[in-house]
């Protein structure tokens, strides 16, 4: 070694040695101290604790954002909903600006499963920025992308921010493996064995992978899962539900393995009104209703101003359905000297509001009144208060102003909702057009009960470039040509729409519009059927030449497809060649679709052995077994097939649709709902026919 090397090293050496210059500890906030005692609480999922140890450790330690913010999230996640909001606004009024205050905001509602406000993923974004990848902000983020299932927002955040909790990792390779790379299951679970039990993550991610484990149908694996993190946080309440559903999925365990779990756990915890009333929900699922029963007594006798009781008691008041019973148990329950949980309290309140508006006999100030009544109670903009509201108001002619108000509240409230249900992956755009179509025709009425016909067909000409079909949008047409003095035309609206519905008689809206009318103008009905069958022959062949005119000039290829039928029949691009083919989306959730399924199977039976046409209805969403009981309850008899995630990648965007594919497999019709189906379709038909033949 050269001496100048030896030299060298020996300097380094000597440097090293030399004692290091002492730092000052730094100091320990304990106000930080005690909201990371809280995350452990929140951690081993003891909201209750965190709620009630929270509360004193803020009087201690009241200028502490951080504490504050992680004690009002701990008061929400005990169910106190409305308490925590109230928390929060007054933090924010308190604290403008601090951005744990926003914090505590976002974390209020993390626990919904609909967002209640779709501004809060933004939000959630912001304050990572804002309190510089805080490991707090982190964890609300992730968690907020994993409950709203953002899965593409959740990858950025992970590639982005290593501080990430392992749980949102894990929870990305599952969400892939459920969208099928099966490849992403070891690899999910080679990251969560990776993650320690004492981990103070380890809880959220055993439920984390309990529950995207039982959603791929590994039953033993999520229960593996599920107590393991019970052996770490025994009083859990999240991975003691999952634990007793997974145990009645596991062949050598059942119901009985289910009802010893349950009594160990009440043996543990009987005093928590939260268990009670899972333990009541568990008890009922497996038919023990005397048990269940039990329970909720214990609930409403010694935790009467629970979440839970008033969980038990907004269920009670729904299962009544409508009428005077109740009626008065939703009275009973907003009468409740407290309550928590502000979605539970709008749907009793906006049950009183429908009932109250149902009763012929009230009047336009009674019907204000309740408007007035109702509006502090709403959660937020719900549709049906403002078109319920203005409806009612124009049927009895008076305070046009505030329907008028209403009805544009609905219109501003509209991009909201969208925006909601985009959140939530949601993304059916022609429905809200239609929604939004509906409420252009509510304005057109109010606008005509104030004697406002320009306004009027101002208001029409919006619904009809939203695609509205509805019987008061016809009305409203047939009005308005009436007042401007054409009476034909107003006529020929009118028998167009009652043609356009159901039934032999007409016996619909527009019918009974054009009978007031004749009786008006005639004095009794005489009369009346001739010139609704005169109108009837110009009427349908109009129809049937726009449909004829509507065929698509350009038509776009419909993507490949390959469906299975309940009765195991394949219908897919390759057996439909040289076909003409109708493929008709819904969904039993969905109320138009069910709406129009009596039409559809008259259009099915109508054209039952067309050699040269298939017809088949696509389901989407629910599960096979789910639609085959359905269609049995229901007794209807055409082909269904499940359409899986085929709907989604083909971009069905509205439901219900229609794709009318001719013989090139091009969509030569796509179509929603319509009233005047069988015959609306067969024209359809007829047409790529007629096109087919040049």
């Amino acid at each position: 070694m050269s001496l100048v090397l030896a030299a060298g090293l020996a300097a380094c050496s000597a440097r090293a040695e030399r004692p290091a210059r002492e730092r000052a500890p730094a100091a320990v906030d304990p106000a930080d101290v005690a909201a990371d005692q809280l995350q452990q609480l929140v951690a081993l999922d003891d909201g209750e604790r965190c709620a009630a140890e929270g509360e004193a450790l803020v009087a201690r330690y009241p200028e502490s954002g951080r504490l504050r913010a992680r004690w009002i999230a701990c008061v929400s996640r005990v169910g106190r909903h409305l308490e925590a909001a109230g928390l929060a606004a007054q933090m924010m009024s308190q604290r403008p600006g601090d951005p744990w205050a926003e914090w505590a905001r976002v974390a209020v509602w993390l626990g919904e499963s609909t967002p209640a406000r779709a501004e809060a993923l933004a939000r959630s974004q912001a304050l990572v920025d804002a309190l510089d990848g805080h490991p707090a902000a982190l964890r609300l983020r992730a968690a907020t992308l994993v409950a709203w299932d953002r899965a593409d927002e959740l990858a950025q955040l992970v590639a982005a921010h290593p501080r990430v909790p392992a749980w949102a990792r894990v929870h990305l390779r599952l969400r892939r493996a459920r969208d099928g790379d099966a490849t992403q299951v070891p690899l999910a679970l080679a990251d969560a064995h990776a993650v320690a039990p004492d981990d103070p993550e380890f809880v959220t991610l055993t439920v984390i992978a309990g529950r995207a484990l039982e959603q791929l149908f590994l039953p033993v694996e999520a229960l593996a899962w599920a107590d393991a993190g019970l052996a770490r946080a025994p009083d859990s309440l999240r991975l003691r539900t999952l634990r007793w559903r997974l145990l009645q999925q596991v062949p050598e365990a059942g119901k009985q393995a289910v009802l010893e779990d349950i009594s160990l756990a009440l043996a543990r915890g009987g005093e928590r009104p939260a268990l009670l009333l899972a333990a009541a929900e568990a008890y009922r699922g497996l038919g023990e209703v005397a048990r269940a029963e039990a329970l909720e007594r214990r609930i409403a006798d010694e935790h009467a101003d629970s979440p839970a009781a008033e969980a038990l008691l907004a269920r009670a008041s729904e299962a009544l359905g409508p009428g005077p019973a109740q009626q008065a148990a939703d009275a009973a329950f907003l009468g409740r000297p407290r309550h928590h949980d502000p979605r539970l309290r709008e749907a009793a309140a906006l049950r009183q509001f429908t009932a109250a508006l149902a009763d012929p006999a009230a009047t336009a100030a009674q019907v204000v009144a309740a408007i007035e009544a109702t509006r502090p109670l709403l959660h937020g903009p719900a549709l049906e208060f403002f078109t319920a509201g203005a409806q009612a108001l124009v049927e009895r002619e008076s305070e046009l102003g505030l329907a008028e108000a209403l009805v544009r509240e609905g219109l501003a409230a509209l991009p909201g909702d969208v925006a909601v249900a985009q959140a939530i992956g949601h993304d059916f755009p022609d429905m809200y057009e239609w929604r939004e179509g509906r409420l252009y025709d509510l304005l057109a009425r109010v606008h005509l009960a104030a004697g406002r016909v320009v306004e009027a067909q101002a208001a029409l000409r919006e619904a009809t470039a939203r695609g509205s079909v509805s019987d008061d949008h016809a009305i409203a047409l047939a009005e308005v040509a009436r007042r401007r003095g054409d009476a034909a035309a107003a006529d020929e609206q009118l028998v167009a729409c009652s043609d356009a519905y159901d039934g032999d008689a007409f016996d619909d809206a527009c019918r009974r519009a054009l009978v007031a009318v004749w009786t008006r103008e005639h004095g009794d009905l005489r009369g009346l059927d001739a010139h609704v069958a005169k109108l009837l022959v110009r009427t349908r062949e109009q129809r049937r030449q726009q449909v004829f005119r509507k065929i698509a000039v350009a038509p776009r290829t419909a993507p490949e497809f390959r469906f299975t039928r309940f009765d195991g029949e394949v219908v897919s691009s390759e057996s439909t060649r040289g076909k003409f083919v109708v493929l008709h989306f819904w969904f039993t959730a969905c109320e138009p679709c069910v709406a129009e399924l009596p039409r559809w199977q008259q259009f099915v039976d109508a054209h039952a052995g067309q050699r040269d046409l298939v017809i088949l209805s696509v389901h989407v969403l629910e599960t096979r077994e789910v639609v085959e009981a359905w269609m049995a309850e229901h007794r209807y008899r055409f082909a269904v097939a499940m359409g899986n995630d085929w709907w989604q990648s083909a971009k069905v965007r509205s439901f219900p649709s229609t794709w009318f594919i001719d013989r090139q497999g091009r969509i030569a019709y796509e179509t929603g709902g319509m009233p005047d189906l069988p015959l609306e379709f067969a024209w359809r038909v007829a047409g790529m026919r007629a096109a087919d033949h040049g």
